[in-house]
């Protein structure tokens, strides 16, 4: 594999990544899902990559969506 043309937004997370990452719930996920956002199940885990949950997102929204983690309490 050539270095130069790897994007880790390519790789499949699992559900819990866009859960802590995006702040949303298992829910929000699932009817995304049912929406037309491209999953990948393995056993019983589901996988997403992050370039097609923000191409999903610009879908919808008709905007472009910037990849913002969700923010941290301040302590």
């Amino acid at each position: 594999m050539n270095p130069s043309t790897f994007d880790p937004r390519d790789t499949p997370l699992p559900v819990d990544f866009f859960e802590r990452k995006y702040g949303l719930s298992r829910t929000t996920l699932w009817r995304y899902r049912r929406a037309g956002l491209p999953a990948v199940g393995v056993g019983s885990k589901t996988f997403i990559r992050e370039s097609a949950f923000v191409a999903f997102l610009n879908q919808m929204n008709g905007q472009t969506v910037v990849a913002n983690p969700k923010k941290e309490p301040q302590a």
